[in-house]
């Protein structure tokens, strides 16, 4: 028969009952509060003083938590791999393959091998370096678009990289790369004069794009937000753009708002026509719910519209290219130009920041429609159910 120890032989934190069996009493500091934790089990019968001690270890070890393992050092390029594998879910296709895109070729090459734990300013200084002295295919200096674009992509990952492991954010106070291309961003808009023979050519010839065109044009909406439009976004006076098409795919908008639109007489005229072609051609987007499906009843692509409007310009004897952006930031230039109120016009074309969103969200529609009607003159222009739809190119 074993001899049981006595009183005295026993480790700390256990007792021996007069039953024979073991009893645990810990005590332990809790490293994340650091107050006393105490602890108490009976073992169950038969067990050993050697087993004894591995419970009231476990005791300890369940107070104090598991050690964690100290984390190997990670380079950029393998924090990059994780982060944009978590990010992605959130992201567009399209801004995710973007992203993608943006790391493999102008990120990992340049910072991939240093460690994520080592970034300072400097390094990421030598990158804005970098990034202005490269050149496209043809030789020139990449547009200050692009580079911004490189920049978003390299700046979210730095940032979110620091606050993951701890250091300092690489990218503060550093201003972003620049351009040495000419600008012509701001020249590519219409003047209004140009915007309406535009438009007039649209109706004549090009009757079945005419209404999303003018849509666009007086609303300043994205192409992608047009084509997500269902009837059931439309009403008499404004829109309700709640979605938007990526990649060919419906998603939430841009800015992952909801935004009301004020619609003119005109388009709201226009979009009634256009509902009742479709009913009387029986198209076979009827049944999608969309406003501007294509031809075979689906989704339409966002560059579905840049052949007519390319040669709708050109018969106006417009020089500049036109395409949805440029629509859209005629519409921006000419309200702005008309000294419309900012915030008015943010919430109209839902060009904004997470911060002007509060700001936005109580602009009332009659406040939309004014500054519409401060630049617009739309009574001189024909409404398309005054003309009947001739000569136009079918989608």
């Amino acid at each position: 028969m074993t001899k049981q120890p006595t009183t005295e032989e026993l480790p700390d934190g256990i007792e021996l009952l007069d039953n024979g069996r073991y009893k645990l009493d810990v005590y332990v500091l809790d490293p994340r509060t650091n107050k006393r934790k105490r602890k108490r089990k009976t073992c169950p019968k038969q067990t050993t003083l050697e087993q004894a001690v591995a419970l009231r270890d476990a005791l300890i070890r369940e107070i104090q938590g598991e050690p964690q393992p100290k984390p190997s050092r990670q380079t950029v390029a393998g924090y990059a791999a994780k982060w944009i594998e978590r990010k992605a879910p959130r992201l567009k296709p399209a801004t995710e393959r973007l992203y993608r895109s943006i790391l493999d070729d102008r990120v990992i090459p340049v910072l991939g091998t240093l460690y994520a734990d080592a970034v300072i300013r400097a390094d990421v200084e030598e990158w804005v370096i970098w990034a202005e002295e490269q050149e496209t295919p043809r030789g020139k200096p990449y547009a200050d678009a692009t580079l911004a674009r490189w920049w978003t992509c390299l700046g979210v990952l730095l940032k979110d990289m620091a606050a993951d492991i701890g250091i300092a954010d690489p990218t503060a106070r550093i201003e972003r790369p620049k351009s040495s291309r000419k600008n012509i961003r701001e020249a590519r808009t219409l003047t209004l004069e140009q915007l309406g023979e535009l438009l007039e050519v649209m109706r004549k010839d090009f009757a079945d794009w005419y209404t999303e065109t003018l849509v666009m044009a007086y609303t300043g909406i994205r192409a992608g937000e047009l084509y997500a439009l269902h009837w059931e976004d439309v009403e008499d006076d404004h829109l309700i753009i709640r979605r938007g098409v990526s990649d060919g795919e419906i998603t939430d908008t841009k800015t992952h708002a909801e935004r009301v639109v004020y619609l003119p007489p005109l388009v709201s005229e226009a979009i009634k026509e256009h509902r009742l072609d479709m009913i009387a051609r029986q198209h076979r987007g009827l049944s999608s719910g969309l406003v501007f499906p294509n031809s075979q009843g689906g989704v339409r692509r966002q560059w579905a519209i840049r052949k007519p409007l390319t040669t709708a310009k050109e018969m106006a004897g417009i020089e500049q290219k036109v395409t949805p952006q440029v629509l859209r930031r005629t519409y921006n230039t000419l309200l702005v130009q008309a000294g419309v109120d900012r915030i008015v016009l943010r919430s109209q074309i839902g060009h904004s920041t997470e911060r002007m969103t509060e700001l936005y969200s109580g602009v009332s529609l009659d406040a939309k429609k004014a500054a519409h009607t401060k630049v617009f003159s739309i009574g001189g222009v024909t409404s398309p159910s005054d003309t009947p739809k001739e000569g136009g190119s079918k989608k």
